[in-house]
């Protein structure tokens, strides 16, 4: 089995290149997140009432992180660019993340800015409150499929989220899960574009700067 391959360099970046290195290590972050937020999504299969809630979070989270990834090149985009260049960016994929992380732009850059302040990490009053005035009939408080309390689901909860994500949609004939995944197909793409442009800003800067590839334990 082969090692982990791994590229260095020496402080030196992180000395004499200090603002465009600290760019690099928050696009590197975002690089984690977005993954991570990537592997969930398309991993998580299981059943029953957990099963259904991890897979709508995992889309939460990860509509909640490219919204940030985007917030990110946007306000850096000009240096991001020049490093991407060097690290021989495609021109499709930067035109194509232009157009999503344009806060100007239309539904999809407005789906991912409402589901990152008001779903994801803030679980805003007015999400719940919107939610609870529509109520007309029994209101399911919890649901569990399960004998352990890591199968219980707040399922009122759950649902007043579900609701206001599938009314940030256009089309309100489509069934609550077939919106759902058409965002979720629209996110996923988006984050193929944020991906190539921030990894190829990353190797512009690492080649700018002598990196080093190896397996770790000294082979080059």
């Amino acid at each position: 089995m082969g090692g982990i391959r791994i590229v260095s360099t020496g402080p030196e970046p992180l000395q004499n290149d200090q603002c465009r290195a600290i760019l690099v290590l928050r696009l590197g972050a975002a690089l984690n997140s977005v993954r991570a937020a990537q592997r969930w999504t398309i991993r998580n299969q299981d059943e029953g009432p957990a099963g259904e809630f991890d897979r709508f979070q995992a889309y939460l989270v990860a509509a909640a992180h490219l919204a940030e990834a985007c917030k990110l090149f946007w306000a850096n985009q000009g240096c991001i660019l020049e490093l991407a260049e060097k690290g021989d960016v495609e021109a499709d994929n930067v035109a194509k993340l232009i157009s999503i992380a344009d806060p100007r732009a239309g539904v999809q850059a407005n789906l991912l800015k409402w589901i990152r302040n008001k779903e994801a990490f803030h679980w805003d009053c007015e999400v719940f409150e919107r939610w609870a005035s529509a109520q007309k009939a029994r209101v399911v408080w919890f649901r569990s499929s399960g004998d352990t309390a890591g199968e219980l689901v707040m399922s009122a909860s759950h649902q007043a989220l579900v609701d206001f994500t599938v009314g940030l949609g256009a089309d309100k004939h489509e069934s609550v899960q077939d919106k759902i995944k058409e965002q979720l197909v629209h996110v996923l793409d988006a984050m193929k574009h944020v991906i190539h442009v921030f990894e190829s800003a990353v190797a512009g800067f690492l080649q700018q700067h002598g990196a080093i590839p190896e397996v770790e334990g000294g082979n080059s």
